[in-house]
Parts: C-alpha cells; structure tokens; sequence
C-alpha cells in the first residue's frame, strides 16, 4: 500500500510539474501594442534622410539572426523620406524577437551606409527606442 501511495505521488507530481512550463506567448509580428522608433546611426553620427535618399529601416519577425540583404529576406519594410524627421516608428508590433536593418545616406561621406542589429520586445514593452548601427559598404 506504501509502494501504491509512493507511485501516485510521484505520478501527480510528475504531471503537475510538466503542466508548470513558460507560457512562451511572444510571437513576434504584427496586432500588438509595442512599437520601436528606431534612428539610424554612424559611428555617432544621426543618418537623417535627404531629398532623393530616403532612410529605410527592415524587419524580420521572430528571429535575431541577420536574414540577408535582399529586400525579399524581410518581412516588412518602412521608409522615411521626411527629412524633418530622423526617427523610423514600427507600431502595432507583438512581444518577441526582431531583425533590424536600416540603409540612408551619410552626405558628409557621400556614401551609403547600413547595418542592423537584432532587438527583443517584452511583452508589455510599449515605445522602445533603437539606434541601428550603420557603417559604409
């Protein structure tokens, strides 16, 4: 009977510990309530958007590994050609991992510059703010 006892315990206990795992609810993607405003930067140097060379910033859902160049390697992509404006906002984003990657003009170069990096939103991140590190080809 003590055997009997043992074995019941050690099989609720068993169940009850598998049914306690991380409910990994962040899948990165779009109907969420985060966004990221993120600026693109040289060495130290904002990349802002000028007339004919608009800042364009990649996303790659629920991953922190570059995906590639290719615009096609991306899931969404966002171009800011305002030059009043320095910042790129994704809203509407869910909790999870991103890829970043942002291409712009550095005119003090007279090159293109890009670079990304990879970026992780809480669940209830709200407004995260990221400079994307850009560098010449």
């Amino acid at each position: 009977m003590k055997n009997i006892a043992l074995y019941i315990l050690t099989f609720g206990m068993t169940v009850f510990l598998a049914s306690c795992h991380k409910d990994d609810s962040c899948n990165a993607g779009t109907g969420g309530n985060n966004s990221i405003k993120a600026t693109l930067l040289h060495h130290t140097k904002v990349i802002s958007p000028k007339v004919g060379y608009p800042d364009t910033l990649f996303i790659k859902y629920d991953t922190k590994d570059f995906p590639g160049e290719n615009a096609s390697d991306f899931d969404a992509y966002f171009v800011n050609s305002d030059t009043a404006i320095s910042t790129i906002e994704i809203t509407g984003l869910k909790c999870g991992d991103y890829y970043l990657f942002g291409t712009g003009w550095d005119a003090d170069i007279s090159q293109r510059v890009k670079g990304g990096i990879p970026v992780t939103i809480a669940e209830d991140a709200g407004v995260l703010t990221k400079n994307v590190p850009v560098t010449e080809d």
